[in-house]
């Protein structure tokens, strides 16, 4: 069985892209051929552990879906895997006679609720009904979704991780927070609420890991420069450090080390951050996301979830979570990065078994 997989960014920092590769990198485990298109700017081909064919198409945006799906027709893979909904790729890939699976990945931006709302609605509705399968992140985009689509071509698959066999237990007073530094990601609330909660106890830091530059598109540099702002007007220089970008590895060196991550965003898809700082038993403090979170964490027992930021978590709150092993057994149970990948398998081989008959 071979697939192809359409990704957007692979060397950037999303979080779509990311989870993208790590499945191919478990379906390879199970047999099944991953061909990549990463659509970006760079022309660097990122590293995957096992056999995984990579094509990195780039240039202007125009310039891209032209070679994209020049390439879909050379191509004798039958199945498109799309991370991420682009209209003139799912055109081209119907076209040359491919079976599409989309994957919606940000709520409020390329659900199907959200996408009926632009003007090009008349060109997408059409092109919706013709995908063979649709994945959503989470049972609220489902909902969105089943008004487009037939029941038997949605599914709800969350993202996942790959599990550790270590059992992480900290007593220190460190705390983090991953993402792009941006108003979206709500940097500034995370500093906010470390500062009024955690900043005094003794040995107490945060760190802030996620591109702080201009190099990418959604970093914002006056928000950037308020969040520096507040941190020289609260005197928080030696408590809160941004570290850039950091690779996978030292991401989960940092969740490893932390007892809590901050989480403040306002919109996602389903935050693979959440559920990778979970799988190292860094206890997570989120809002509610437009209540996105209460699909990943169970109140008081695998984390906590801020209504608003007034409420404050206790350090010993959260080190009785952290010594339940909630999070862990939550993760393993739910959010297993293998487990999910058989889960595609079997809806790959369920469309292209359809298309023989």
């Amino acid at each position: 069985m071979s697939v192809v997989f359409v990704i957007f960014g692979l060397n950037s920092y999303s979080g779509a892209a990311l989870q993208a590769m790590k499945l191919a990198e478990e379906l390879v485990k199970i047999e099944v051929n991953i061909k990549i298109i990463n659509i970006e700017n760079s022309t660097t081909k990122s590293s995957f552990d096992g056999n995984v064919e990579q094509v990195i198409i780039n240039g202007n945006i125009f310039r891209r879906i032209i070679l994209a799906v020049k390439l879909f027709r050379q191509l004798e893979e039958r199945l498109i895997h799309l991370h991420g909904f682009n209209s003139v790729l799912i055109l081209g890939a119907l076209i040359t006679g491919k079976k599409i699976v989309l994957k919606t990945t940000l709520d409020g931006e390329d659900d199907f609720d959200s996408l009926a709302k632009k003007k090009l609605w008349f060109f997408y509705r059409p092109l919706i009904s013709r995908i063979s399968a649709n994945v959503t992140l989470t049972q609220k985009t489902l909902r969105k979704n089943i008004k487009y689509i037939t029941k038997s071509r949605i599914y709800k698959i969350p993202n996942g991780v790959k599990l550790n066999a270590s059992n992480f237990q900290k007593t220190n007073n460190k705390f983090c927070s991953v993402g792009v530094v941006c108003e979206r990601k709500g940097t500034l609330d995370v500093i906010k609420y470390f500062n009024d909660n955690y900043a005094k106890l003794d040995g107490s830091e945060l760190l802030i890991v996620g591109p702080n530059d201009e190099s990418f598109s959604e970093f914002d540099s006056i928000y950037y420069q308020k969040c520096m702002n507040f941190i020289l007007e609260n005197q928080l220089g030696e408590k809160v450090k941004f570290l850039g970008k950091r690779n996978q590895n030292e991401v989960y060196q940092i969740y490893s080390d932390c007892l809590a991550l901050i989480f403040c965003s306002k919109r996602e898809g389903l935050p693979n951050v959440l559920i990778e700082a979970m799988s190292h038993n860094c206890i997570p403090i989120s809002t509610e996301i437009g209540g996105v979170v209460f699909e990943i964490i169970e109140d008081q027992k695998t984390g906590f979830i801020l209504s608003n930021l007034s409420r404050r978590i206790t350090i010993d709150e959260i080190l009785k979570v952290q010594r339940s092993n909630h999070c862990i057994n939550h993760i393993k149970d739910n959010f297993c990065l293998s487990d999910i990948s058989k889960t595609y398998k079997t809806i790959y081989k369920s469309i292209l078994t359809i298309e023989k008959k």
